[in-house]
């Protein structure tokens, strides 16, 4: 019986491997080899890789987090193709002229996402590369076994239930303005709100480091290629910090070209003023929406319950804070104030507090995916 589970699980991943493998190779090959003027050769492998990537998706478990991960992963590199062979018509320099620097160029364009995206922190250039692979492997070990426990729900009460989720207890301030919330009800939204942001960095920080160690340990590729991941976590004391300081920037070249571009020739606005900046904040969203929707869709009575709505309402959140900081900057400078130091602690503590209430507020889905998965038992 548990061998035959084992060969299950072997089949189920070369299954799922195949179109995924096969999709990477089909991007590789055009980054290198389809000339930059051929836009029938270009468009087609980016369908190809497309029809790959979804294909991938729709092969995984469908109730497997980590899988979900990868979809998202799978779902950003057809946005990458689409990225590196249309809008930015990437291909190899005039210098690599063997067909294997070439294949090299693409290889590495491939699983370098952030490639002209300054990552928030660098390894110092003193690092050895013995000591760059401990710590990765040890970053990689810890954050799995963290997952593992936070993956079990032990941060939720003992004696947790469908009473906990029902339909009433979905929005935080209705339960603060009925004066029904308290430390169970805000102890359960924080294990909601650590399982969905520390769970996904958790996982997405262990494949990274895990990725790290083979291409600098058996490759050759140099540590500086692989920085940290994620920004420093004290620089998030606003939504937006929290995105653009903190959090990773492996889909930066996946969303925001696309929303440059379908903000500028469908919808007609300039990039650089203020109504094509909002624009561009909420297509990138709107995007970043349609992607997890996409892959965290199950069949079944649990089908996807996770609105689309809840991306887009990040990026308003964001245009919301800019807006209120651009407003408090000018009161500021009306009279003639000085920014003093207790101001500036101050902003920062009550950013602190806004980013945690906001994301307190903001896991009412998840509340529906418990109240569905009870159902379905």
């Amino acid at each position: 019986m548990r061998y035959a589970g084992i060969q299950d699980g072997l089949r189920h991943w070369v299954n799922l491997l195949i179109p995924a493998v096969t999709a990477h190779l089909v991007l590789a090959l055009a980054l290198a080899f389809a000339p930059p003027q051929s836009r029938f050769l270009r468009t087609s492998a980016v369908v190809l890789t497309a029809a790959l990537c979804l294909e991938t998706i729709r092969r995984k478990d469908p109730h497997s987090i980590e899988e979900s991960d990868f979809g998202d992963y799978m779902f950003g590199l057809a946005l990458h193709a689409s990225c590196y062979l249309l809008l930015k018509n990437m291909s190899p320099t005039k210098m690599l002229h063997s067909k294997r620097r070439r294949m090299s160029w693409a290889t590495h364009a491939l699983f370098s996402p952030r490639m002209g995206v300054q990552p928030p922190r660098r390894d110092p250039s003193s690092t050895t590369i013995t000591a760059f692979i401990f710590r990765k492997l040890t970053v990689a070990a810890l954050g799995l076994l963290a997952w593992s426990y936070i993956r079990a729900w032990v941060l939720l009460p003992a004696e947790f239930g469908p009473w906990d989720v029902t339909p009433d207890k979905d929005s935080m301030v209705s339960q603060l303005l009925a004066g029904t919330f308290g430390v169970r009800e805000l102890r359960i939204r924080a294990a909601f709100v650590v399982a969905s942001h520390a769970g996904s960095a958790l996982v997405i920080n262990a494949a990274h480091c895990i990725c790290a160690v083979l291409a600098v340990g058996l490759l050759g590729s140099p540590i500086a290629e692989w920085p940290p991941l994620f920004g420093n976590i004290f620089e998030a004391y606003s939504v937006r910090r929290y995105y653009s300081h903190f959090w990773h920037k492996l889909m930066r070249k996946g969303f925001t070209p696309h929303s440059v571009f379908l903000t500028t020739e469908i919808f007609g606005l300039r990039k650089g003023t203020g109504l094509g900046r909002a624009m561009v904040v909420l297509l990138s969203f709107f995007i970043s929406g349609v992607m997890h929707t996409i892959t965290a869709w199950a069949p079944g009575p649990c089908q996807n319950v996770r609105p689309l709505w809840s991306f887009v309402e990040i990026g308003l959140v964001i245009l919301l804070e800019q807006a209120v900081q651009q407003l408090y900057r000018k009161l500021h400078k009306t009279l003639g104030l000085r920014w003093k130091r207790a101001e500036v602690v101050w902003w920062r503590v009550f950013g602190y507090c806004w980013v945690v209430v906001y994301w307190l507020t903001s896991v009412g889905p998840l509340y529906k995916d418990m109240r569905c998965s009870y159902r379905a038992r």
